[in-house]
This record gives C-alpha cells, structure tokens and sequence, in this order.
C-alpha cells in the first residue's frame, strides 16, 4: 500500500513539474523577454506555480516515510520537458553564442 501511494505521488509530482513549472517558467521567460518585472501582476502567479512546485518536491524528499517513490516522477517529468521543449534545450545549448 506504501508503494501505490507512492507511484500515485510520483504521477502528482510529475504533473506539478511537467505542468506547472513548465508554464511557470515559460511565463517568466516571456515577461523577461518584454522587459517585465516579475514582481508585476502577470508575474506572481508564474512564480507561484515554480515555487508551488518546489515546496511539494521538497516535503516529497524530506518525508520518506511516506514512500521513498514519491519525488521519483518529478526527476522524470523534467527530464521529459527539457527534451520535449525545443526552445529550453536550445536556449542551454553553448554551441549558439550564449555563454
């Protein structure tokens, strides 16, 4: 039972990533890219989300007891959209001049 509730937390913590702080981040990117501060009105809510998404993926990690697979979905999900996100894996690429 341990271990169901622990893939059912895995599949919440990886739509947190996934969902979440992908737009999170997105959004932060797009008020960044218009000269925007993040402390405006549109900017809150996105930093909410990431840091909404931080607070779970740190109780997930500091209460194994509950069941050591439940911070496992959020390594995954991130792994999923750095590689489906072109924009994020070509803005970490060095080979395009931005050091």
């Amino acid at each position: 039972m341990r271990h169901m509730l622990g893939v059912l937390l895995a599949v919440v913590m990886g739509a947190a990533v996934f969902f979440g702080a992908g737009w999170g981040i997105s959004r932060i990117m797009a008020l960044s890219a218009a000269g925007q501060n993040i402390g405006t009105a549109q900017g809150v809510p996105a930093l909410g989300a990431v840091l909404g998404t931080g607070l779970l993926l740190g109780i997930l990690l500091a209460a194994p007891g509950i069941s050591p697979l439940g911070s496992g979905g959020g390594v995954i999900s991130c792994a999923l959209f750095f590689t489906t996100s072109f924009t994020s894996s070509d803005c970490s690429s060095p080979r395009y001049g931005r050091a």
